[in-house]
């Protein structure tokens, strides 16, 4: 729950999703395909703080902003923030924004069935800009900024800052009071194929649900997924994304934040995937444009847990993550595992010297094009089964630790082709230590590095 920094005792904002009893109440915007009422709402809501105790509020204050109602279960209002950028002085100081999907959920087979991510005339798909101070906007209950792009535009809602979206589940922007550039990050959780991270800009148009990514959506036969040529972008004014990745390396991408500061990853924008838990990591100045950035320049984060290199499938010992980042006032990282309700701190000053990922040569501790020709050597001369320990020992869990360098759990040639990719272009990938917030319930084996 984001707080209003305009106000004494500061407002809070949330959204509440109701899937059953849906209420007399008319939403603002009913549902696009079945019952007007929907299968489900997202209400935006404000409380008031607490008289008494700052650190609270007043659970009598709720007051309703907003009510949408959904056709479906999936992609529906995900992030509310208030730009950190902003100061008193600024327009923008104190407008809330409101990230929504595109009421899909309906299969590869009708990606997008209500086309909503272009249809202007419905808030679906996209991020909003309201005031939650004015009165202005249709429920009377918050206001319209006056430098929203789409205002007095027939046939745009004045509420929208920007649309095309899927599912902009996370927006974050790049803090200068940590030494970044004040910009936005969106990710756009994909469909069939791509996964894809945008920089935020007024009036844009990310594209969907005619293109997922850098590619074409064909919603005649979506089995047809091509890369989109000039010709296809020509006048659409599409915004492309600044970087991307395929269902190959994930399944849903999560939006992080930009890491600054004395350590090995300082300018890298770090995010993941909510599916298989992967931390990924992109250098800022690579995030410009024109194109996205693809897996041929995004790195790994490779974690350090009670000694050992490993991954957040391995910490959790599962297949499903659902990871989600969090970020403390001095720019530290805190990273969510749904699946165990753990939050875990990213020690981003740490990098593992002891075991490498891909250390299979000698001399051990060090990572080096011997490695992935030596595990290229046991592929092709020898078991891959019996690959060496970093302490000379066989051990075939440690073996994947170590050399399952794509996350597949599986050794294969891929896992050597990216060492060389990683060696060639910036050296050893990066590892953090992961350390267990006490407060929240982690184990007492889960200790700081």
């Amino acid at each position: 729950m984001p707080i209003s920094p305009t106000r004494e005792r500061p407002a809070t904002a949330s959204s509440t999703r109701r899937r059953t009893r849906i209420p007399s109440v008319p939403p603002y915007l009913p549902a696009s395909r079945g019952s007007a009422n929907g299968v489900q709402h997202s209400v935006l809501n404000e409380w008031t703080g607490d008289e008494n105790d700052p650190d609270k509020v007043d659970p009598t204050s709720r007051r309703e902003l907003l009510r949408l109602a959904w056709p479906s279960l999936g992609h529906k209002m995900e992030q509310l923030a208030f730009n950190p950028e902003s100061q008193p002085e600024d327009p923008d100081y104190g407008m809330l924004y409101v990230s929504l999907g595109d009421g899909g959920d309906t299969g590869d087979n009708n990606p997008d069935a209500d086309r909503n991510g272009q249809n202007t005339s419905t808030l679906f798909g996209s991020i909003l800009h309201l005031d939650p101070t004015g009165s202005d906007g249709r429920t009377g209950q918050y206001g319209i900024p006056a430098d929203n792009p789409f205002v007095g535009q027939e046939g745009f809602m004045p509420e929208t800052w920007c649309y095309g979206f899927r599912n902009p589940s996370r927006f974050t922007w790049d803090r200068t009071d940590l030494g970044g550039d004040g910009r936005m990050h969106i990710e756009d959780i994909g469909q069939a194929a791509i996964e894809e991270l945008s920089i935020g800009q007024i009036g844009g148009n990310y594209g969907w649900s005619e293109g997922e990514g850098t590619f074409i959506v064909n919603h005649s036969n979506p089995n047809d997924r091509r890369p989109a040529t000039a010709a296809d972008n020509a006048g659409t004014g599409y915004i492309e994304p600044v970087a991307q990745y395929d269902h190959g390396e994930g399944r849903a991408i999560i939006g992080g934040f930009v890491v600054h500061g004395p350590n090995p990853l300082s300018g890298k924008y770090v995010f993941g995937d909510i599916h298989n838990g992967r931390i990924f990591t992109a250098d800022t100045s690579e995030l410009t444009g024109p194109g996205p950035v693809t897996m041929d320049k995004i790195d790994e984060l490779m974690l350090i847990h009670n000694g050992a290199t490993t991954t957040m499938q391995g910490i959790l010992g599962q297949e499903r993550v659902d990871l989600r980042f969090g970020q403390g006032p001095n720019g530290e990282l805190y990273v969510l595992s749904k699946q165990d309700g753990f939050v875990r701190r990213l020690d981003l000053t740490v990098v593992d010297t002891k075991f490498l990922p891909g250390d299979c040569a000698l001399p051990h501790g060090t990572l080096d094009l011997s490695d992935p020709l030596c595990l290229l050597g046991y592929f092709f001369l020898g078991d891959p089964e019996d690959l060496p320990w970093g302490d000379g020992t066989m051990n075939d869990s440690a073996n994947l630790t170590l050399f399952d360098t794509n996350g597949d759990g599986s050794l294969n040639i891929s896992d050597a082709v990216r060492l060389f990719v990683h060696l060639f272009r910036s050296g050893p990938p990066p590892a953090a230590g992961v350390t267990c917030i006490p407060a929240v319930g982690c184990p007492d084996a889960c200790t700081a590095e």
